[in-house]
């Protein structure tokens, strides 16, 4: 399996178990079930993770067809991806189902997570 289908399977997997998130933040354990309006939000904030998801794919379709070659991913990048999502996805269902308030302050470790990273590759070896 190449990189390009491992990084589909990992983003179809996180959109997946974002819309259980996604529900569980908008209803509580004990709630009656969402209304019509709360469905729309649900909607509303499910669409972006979708459109996440399937964004990646159609980048690369359109690099094809505009005879751009592909871009590329080095091993160590594929491999933090993969310990930052088994890391954090089941920390923010924890962090959700115990402290529903902080919920979205986990998600955004994702962002300083790729910033960290960023900065210390561009950093000289020191030996």
């Amino acid at each position: 399996m190449n990189s390009k289908k491992v990084i589909y399977f990992l983003l179809s997997a996180a959109a997946l178990l974002a819309f259980p998130l996604i529900y569980l933040l908008m209803n509580g354990r004990g709630q009656p079930p969402l209304s019509p309006s709360r469905w729309l939000l649900f909607g509303t904030l499910a669409f972006p993770v979708v459109l996440a998801a399937i964004l990646p794919m159609l980048i690369f379709r359109v690099r094809r067809a505009r005879g751009l070659p592909p871009l590329q991913l080095s091993a160590s990048d594929l491999r933090f991806t993969i310990l930052l999502i088994a890391v954090l996805c089941p920390l923010t269902f924890l962090v959700v189902s115990l402290f529903p308030g902080f919920g979205s302050l986990v998600i955004l470790l994702v962002p300083f997570a790729f910033i960290i990273r960023g900065q210390l590759r561009g950093q000289p070896n020191p030996k």
